[in-house]
């Protein structure tokens, strides 16, 4: 077996993300500071969308109505950094955040675009309710999950915007604006969002496209299913990555199924993972049945297979407490497979090139998208 070639693109997908990272860094330019934005000091003006990233005030606990901040008197703010969750205790799940945008552009058309806050959720701009997703309460039995990407606009007659966002979470072990918020002109913000959306349905038809065609093959083509079982297991991938991305982000699996609850829709995402997970450690064995052996591979399968079956019996909120758990197994089957795999390239020194590495390529980018996108 030409162990090599497995070699070359596990450190090939590990630079893969090295652009990746780049461009997070780019995007997260932080220029609010001290629950401060003043556009004046951004590229604002320029480009006429900003992501809202930096030191907003917030208050852990409490949900406070815009009104309660015009006299002044509440100061038991802290500065946490957005976009991140903030770390709450076993029964507390609710938070203010505070920003204010100074030296806003009057007479325009702006909006916000919200991608994912956990998990319910109330947007005010200058005293105006402007979103409201799920309940927000500091009660778990009347609090209501609602998480979904929004672009939302309006209009100010002022050049500063009083930005105050109420959040509940009793679902996940960490609350808040997991992802980055945009603020901009009505044009740009549109662009953007159409933008992502294409370029996400673009990525879930390819790999829908592809782990359809092969599994037509395997079926209806003796000698795929009878010499490439593997291949099988490459279509599959390909099928629950495509179904991980119709589950994150822009999550254009609502656009699909409208009346999709949002539980549902986070398990189906995170079973799409850990289906793909194991994808991955059959397609390696069937490349190299060395790399991972039986004691290895049949504990990891049943491993997952667990807490597939977990996920689907057990509510969100109380599953979700194992995902660090599982995400650092898929590290560490990532790392094993790499260890392996120089152990026997520097054996056997075997230089022949061999195919398929596409099919590990892929493989190995399903079992990092976990850890690329924490169950964002």
């Amino acid at each position: 077996m030409k162990i090599h070639k497995i070699i070359f693109l596990l450190i090939g997908v590990m630079l893969l993300f090295v652009p990746l990272l780049l461009i997070e860094n780019k995007e997260n330019i932080s220029f609010a500071h001290k629950g401060i934005l003043d556009l004046n000091d951004s590229n604002f003006y320029d480009e006429k969308i900003i992501p809202l990233d930096g030191e907003w005030e917030f208050y852990e606990g409490e949900l406070y109505d815009p009104l309660d901040f015009s006299d002044g008197s509440i100061t038991n703010a802290t500065l946490l950094n957005v976009p991140g969750p903030w770390s709450k205790g076993e029964d507390q799940g609710i938070g203010t955040y505070r920003l204010q945008i100074q030296n806003v552009p009057l007479n325009k058309i702006l909006g916000i675009k919200k991608q994912n806050i956990r998990s319910a959720s109330k947007i005010y701009i200058n005293g105006e309710l402007i979103s409201e997703e799920g309940v927000t309460s500091d009660n778990k039995e009347s609090y209501i999950e609602g998480n979904n990407p929004q672009l939302l606009f309006f209009q100010t007659e002022t050049d500063t915007i009083d930005l105050v966002i109420q959040v509940s979470d009793f679902s996940y072990n960490s609350a808040g604006i997991a992802n980055s918020l945009f603020f901009g002109e009505q044009k740009q913000l549109i662009k953007f969002h159409y933008q992502k959306v294409f370029s996400e349905v673009s990525v879930i038809t390819i790999l829908m496209t592809i782990g359809l065609l092969y599994i037509l093959l395997y079926l209806f083509v003796e000698r795929y299913r009878r010499k490439e079982f593997f291949i099988l297991s490459f279509a599959l991938s390909c099928i629950f990555f495509a179904i991980i991305n119709f589950c994150l982000s822009e999550r254009t699996i609502l656009f699909i199924l409208p009346d999709l609850s949002f539980e549902a829709m986070f398990k189906i995402k995170d079973i799409s993972i850990f289906l793909a997970t194991i994808s991955f450690i059959f397609i390696i064995s069937q490349y190299d049945k060395r790399i991972f052996v039986p004691w290895v591979r049949y504990p990891l399968i049943t491993l997952y297979s667990l807490y597939i079956l977990l996920i689907v019996f057990s509510p969100l909120n109380f599953y979700h407490r194992f995902v660090p758990i599982f995400i650092l197994i898929n590290a560490v089957t990532y790392l094993y497979a790499m260890v392996r795999c120089l152990y026997y390239y520097f054996k056997n020194r075997q230089y022949t090139l061999s195919g398929h590495h596409s099919i590990i390529l892929f493989s190995i980018i399903n079992i990092n998208v976990y850890n690329i996108d924490l169950l964002l």
